[in-house]
């Protein structure tokens, strides 16, 4: 298991990079991945939340940072696997949040102005890519230096919060992609 921040060069993940200054703007998880490129991806996007093969994931995005567990049995993993599965698979991208999260991150980059943790217009039933990261937490609360506050969590955040656990890893990942511009 290994959770992958991202970025790719479609017009949604370039405006989210730009107007947060920040290198990543997708959240994943990878199950059962393997050297050869096989592997699960659990993530939301415009489609919902679904699976994707890793391989075909890959083609379209460029892991920024990875973190795995240091250690974790293959029933844990299993647990959690299990646990967002179960709440999050099938279920609706945010779209009415994500509409406020761009216009928050403008905001932000033009007026400077803080984005919130909380969305006023998020959807019951419908997430985000880091609205998974909750579930995560509540199986793994150690791999979290601080407690999720909200639903507008960028993914760089995500990644800030998880990178400071004493119980993950930085996996080195060279991409065969070309580089992407913050």
């Amino acid at each position: 298991m290994m959770f992958l921040f991202s970025t790719s060069d479609k017009i949604g993940a370039k405006a989210i990079r730009w107007a947060l200054d920040e290198p990543c703007s997708h959240f994943a998880i990878v199950f059962d991945e393997r050297e050869d490129g096989y592997g699960v991806v659990f993530h939301s996007h415009l489609s919902g939340v679904q699976f994707d093969w890793f391989r075909s994931w890959h083609t379209q995005n460029k892991i920024v940072y990875a973190l795995r567990p240091k250690s974790v049995q293959l029933l844990e993993e299993e647990r959690i696997y299990q646990a967002i599965v179960s709440q999050f698979y099938g279920k609706r991208y945010d779209a009415a949040a994500f509409v406020e999260f761009g216009v928050r991150a403008l905001r932000r980059k033009l007026f400077g102005a803080a984005i919130p943790a909380r969305s006023s217009f998020g959807q019951k039933d419908a997430y985000l890519c880091t609205e998974i990261a909750p579930a995560l937490q509540q199986a793994k609360p150690e791999y979290f230096s601080a407690p999720l506050t909200g639903d507008l969590t960028t993914p760089y955040a995500l990644f800030n919060n998880m990178n400071s656990s004493k119980d993950l890893e930085r996996v080195p990942w060279i991409s065969d992609r070309k580089s992407y511009k913050v």
